[in-house]
């Protein structure tokens, strides 16, 4: 999007479950400058009644190529009942592709997803779409988007509601992808509720 002047925008995904309920989910935001050229998709999950998509997307005029692979939370190369924890992508001119794992893993599993393309140009766009069900019925899904920055701002709503009764569930997921340690610190408005070191 394109404006002459600074607005505030949401967009939101709407799609149905198995009952025909409409759900409304976030697109998370996509900051291409932000981004060097190896992607980082921070969060794929797989599992009985979650299931995650990999879409990588082409928009432009040249064939991208690179190679993707899967790591679990301990940064080690896992299969998500993909075809294999190690794959190569080739995204002709303004085209998609699409990467599913099999949700039935007997255990939940977490991880990331890493793209590596053949050189700068090669970069495609990543994100993930975590789907999860309850019984027979799809009932919520999650656009997952990396970006690269040091610093980040997101809107959390604090309102009591009767049905939370003031109780707030927010995950932030972080990965490090460099070699160095970091340090990440997380404020709440004024508040430092986290400060922790993460290792490369």
């Amino acid at each position: 999007m394109e404006s002459s002047r600074s607005l505030t925008i949401t967009v939101l995904r709407q799609t149905t479950n198995g009952r025909g309920e409409v759900l409304l989910s976030p697109v998370s935001i996509a900051k291409q400058e932000d981004l060097n050229s190896t992607r980082l998709v921070p969060l794929f999950a797989n599992e009985g009644g979650t299931k995650s998509e990999l879409i990588l997307i082409n928009s432009t005029e040249k064939t991208l190529r690179g190679n993707i692979t899967f790591y679990d939370n301990k940064s080690r190369k896992y299969n998500f009942g993909t075809a294999s924890d190690y794959m190569s992508y080739y995204l002709p001119p303004y085209s998609s592709q699409i990467i599913s794992s099999d949700g039935t893993s007997p255990r939940s599993t977490q991880g990331f997803v890493l793209l590596e393309p053949i050189d700068e140009e090669s970069a495609s766009y990543a994100v993930a779409l975590v789907k999860r069900s309850y019984g027979d019925i799809w009932g919520s899904e999650s656009l997952i988007v990396g970006l690269h920055a040091k610093e980040m701002s997101y809107t959390i709503d604090q309102r009591l509601n009767p049905v939370r009764h003031g109780e707030i569930d927010a995950r932030l997921v972080v990965v490090n992808q460099n070699t160095e340690t970091v340090n990440v610190r997380v404020l709440l408005g004024a508040e430092e509720i986290i400060s922790k070191l993460i290792k490369g």
